[in-house]
């Protein structure tokens, strides 16, 4: 069950730390990689590399010296360097993927090689954790006010580090992909994280790496129901290139219905975070399912007027905040709120 907003704020070492040994331990025999076969893709141009910028090239002791010091919040243990043995590369990648409804679209994200010269990589794909915020997300490899990292980047380093070829979709809508944010919807965000993998691939060969076929998949919170999404879609695709290997996805939302909708009305879920979790995936959602026909149908004045405009990638999530109710019932109209609670119809 999610209790808070900001995962890498407020999880612990413990959790990162679990999906790395899990990964690392389960992985199994290193097989050659092939190139993508899109003779069974319907959409010949998926994972298509459009772009690839290198953002930075970090040494070994500069990689140590970052997550010597990194912490996921206020008293938390620092992350620490004790598995650091090469640099990396961080590139922001720019592909083609597809939307939720199959419509050709571009994406963006973060794809990690470590220095450990040419040779043939195991890849672990990350899942990140929720954000409102497009600039916030895996291919802006970049630190924020506090010197924390956004989104991403500790874990890419963690990875990366330690011999692994990373691979951290920003999902569609975010990073330098186009259009709205689709915020918790399994669809693209497996899809994305197969089409960033071969466009990753394609990257490797240009770097002098190849990519394992065995995948490990992993990802917290968003991420780690995105993982589980990812998981499947490899299971079921019938493209030789990449295989499932290990998957280890950390306190994701799996169950909605089941767990986290119900965990917004009796407490499970912070009252003060629940309006940001039920407007993002309403305003993310509607135009996919048609859950409501305006707006005002959906939210109470005054926030039916700025909802969908506030979760449309352009504001950081302490505007978002500042910008909602602590209530579920000062945020939604009475008909919504009774759908919520009791799923019905195209819910």
């Amino acid at each position: 069950m999610i209790t808070t907003r900001r995962p890498r704020r407020t999880t612990t070492l413990a959790t990162l730390m679990l999906a790395s040994l899990i990964l690392i331990a389960t992985g199994g025999v290193a097989t050659a990689s092939r190139p993508p076969n899109r003779g069974t893709d319907s959409h010949a141009r998926r994972g298509q590399l459009i772009s690839a910028t290198l953002l930075q090239r970090l040494s070994r002791r500069s990689v140590a010296t970052e997550l010597a010091g990194a912490r996921l919040g206020p008293g938390d243990p620092a992350l620490g360097a004790q598995a650091v043995r090469d640099g990396i590369d961080a590139y922001r990648v720019v592909y083609r993927t597809v939307t939720a409804d199959g419509l050709p679209t571009r994406a963006s994200g973060l794809v990690v090689f470590p220095l450990v010269g040419a040779g043939r990589l195991r890849i672990v794909v990350y899942g990140h954790g929720t954000s409102g915020d497009r600039v916030d997300a895996p291919s802006s490899f970049g630190l924020d006010a506090n010197q924390d990292g956004i989104e991403g980047r500790w874990s890419s380093e963690l990875f990366g580090s330690a011999g692994f070829a990373v691979a951290e979709p920003d999902y569609l809508g975010m990073g330098e992909g186009v259009g709205r944010p689709e915020y918790m919807v399994a669809k693209s965000e497996a899809s994305a994280a197969l089409d960033l993998l071969r466009a990753a691939a394609v990257l490797a060969a240009r770097h002098r790496d190849r990519l394992d076929r065995g995948v490990l998949a992993t990802g917290f919170s968003e991420g780690g129901a995105a993982a589980m999404a990812f998981g499947r879609l490899l299971q079921q695709s019938t493209d030789p290139s990449f295989q499932l290997q290990a998957l280890a996805p950390v306190s994701g939302p799996y169950d909605l219905s089941g767990a986290q909708l119900p965990g917004m009305f009796n407490g499970d879920v912070a009252p003060a975070v629940a309006p940001y979790y039920i407007a993002y995936t309403l305003t993310a959602w509607n135009p996919l399912y048609h859950l409501y026909a305006t707006p005002n149908a959906a939210f109470r004045a005054p926030y039916a007027a700025r909802i969908e405009a506030l979760f449309g990638g352009s504001y950081q999530d302490s505007k978002i905040e500042a910008s909602l109710p602590t209530s579920l019932a000062t945020l939604l109209t009475a008909r919504l709120l009774a759908v919520i609670r009791h799923p019905t119809g195209v819910f």
